[in-house]
């Protein structure tokens, strides 16, 4: 965990460092399309590995790639597609393997104004899971689809321009911390 504060604090700091150095043009917020690409680090627990396994590693880098429209000054829809990276599993044999997560899905957002250039960012959404593995490691995929929610914070650098951080929940096993830019066209 201690090395998710560190790549969060990074992603952050870099983007405040470069919200500084683009010319300022004024906050705007317009409707339109927008896309985005995320880095971060999620936290997969499974849950469906066989009794005598236990999860060695439960945090990995992770990606995520969006493609939105705001349909008004407060309301956008997103899709989405995010590689959240694996957990390490080993087997009670001593075998060790990989358990891949990616997710693709879909949410509804509210972005409250915060201040000028500050909006507050909070979704609700449907997403589609999909695990893999090795042959090495046995395990069961408990559910393929969730309901999921965040929270999150967006800095307007240019009429363009935004750098938005969110935390993520997409079942009780399953999160991600994130910062990233999106671009609208």
């Amino acid at each position: 965990m201690n090395s998710m504060k560190i790549v969060t604090s990074a992603l952050i700091l870099s983007g405040l460092i470069v919200s500084q150095s683009v010319c300022s043009a004024k906050p705007y917020q317009a409707n339109g399309m927008y896309a985005g690409a995320h880095l971060g680090l999620s936290t997969v627990k499974p849950r469906a590995v066989t009794a005598d396994s236990k999860v060695l590693d439960d945090s990995d880098f992770s990606y995520k790639l969006k493609l939105g429209y705001q349909f008004k000054p407060r309301v956008a829809v997103e899709g989405f597609y995010a590689d959240l990276g694996a957990a390490t599993v080993r087997s009670a044999a001593g075998t060790k393997g990989k358990i891949n997560y990616d997710l693709s899905g879909i949410a509804g957002l509210y972005t409250p104004k915060l201040s000028k250039r500050f909006t507050g960012v909070i979704k609700l959404g449907f997403a589609k899971l999909n695990n893999s593995s090795g042959k090495k490691i046995s395990y069961k995929q408990l559910n393929n689809s969730n309901l999921f929610g965040g929270i999150g914070v967006d800095y307007q650098i240019n009429k363009r321009l935004s750098f938005r951080s969110e935390y993520e929940m997409f079942d009780k096993d399953i999160k991600l911390l994130s910062a990233g830019f999106n671009w609208r066209f």
